[in-house]
């Protein structure tokens, strides 16, 4: 009776261990292809609840071993959707990735107004990715923005050896000045979302 029931039991689990190798090949019994692309993106934010809507969006991989942000390849163009978001696949590229807008619109939170920019103005923003990464909480701001100036003014005058430098220690510096966020990767809250109260 014993015997029975572990002879049942390995069927069942040769059953399922061959519904598992159906499923991880593809039609023609080759191995399915291993998703080797990284993702960079993200929100346009000019407040933490103003997203830049219709913002058009250059993505730049910048030279890892350049003194000042260098463009290494240009990357994708795309557009930021109704909540800022943006998003493209890199490839095999990794390190810094130079994100620019253009243009689009905003919601003013003091006087609800519509806010269009004209196209010639935007935002900057510089992100890392590790290999193969998946970035989507990346963000560019008028922070991300004064961080890229300012590390543009430190490595073209030598007050910085190098970019990787530059971008640890500016983007340090500013986190730490502006309530110690991580203002290059965050999650902000939807603050018309009731909070519980710390106290």
């Amino acid at each position: 009776m014993l015997v029975d029931r572990m002879r049942a039991l390995g069927r069942v689990m040769v059953a399922a261990l061959a519904a598992v190798a159906l499923n991880c090949t593809a039609d023609d019994g080759t191995d399915p292809p291993v998703d080797q692309d990284g993702t960079v993106g993200g929100r346009v934010l000019m407040t933490l609840d103003a997203p830049l809507v219709g913002a058009s969006v250059s993505i730049d991989h910048l030279s890892y071993m350049g003194i000042t942000p260098e463009v290494f390849a240009h990357t994708a163009d795309v557009i930021t959707d109704d909540a800022g978001h943006f998003e493209t696949l890199t490839g095999h590229s990794s390190g810094f990735f130079r994100i620019t807008t253009k243009g689009g619109s905003f919601t003013d939170y003091a006087t609800g107004a519509r806010v269009v920019l004209d196209p010639a103005d935007g935002l900057t923003a510089i992100l890392y990715i590790d290999t193969l990464e998946d970035l989507t909480t990346g963000v560019v701001s008028p922070v991300t923005h004064l961080a890229y100036q300012l590390i543009v003014a430190r490595t073209t005058s030598g007050a910085d050896a190098n970019l990787v430098a530059s971008h640890a220690l500016v983007n340090e510096h500013l986190d730490r000045h502006f309530g110690g966020l991580s203002w290059e990767r965050t999650n902000p809250a939807d603050l018309a979302m009731r909070q519980p109260s710390p106290t």
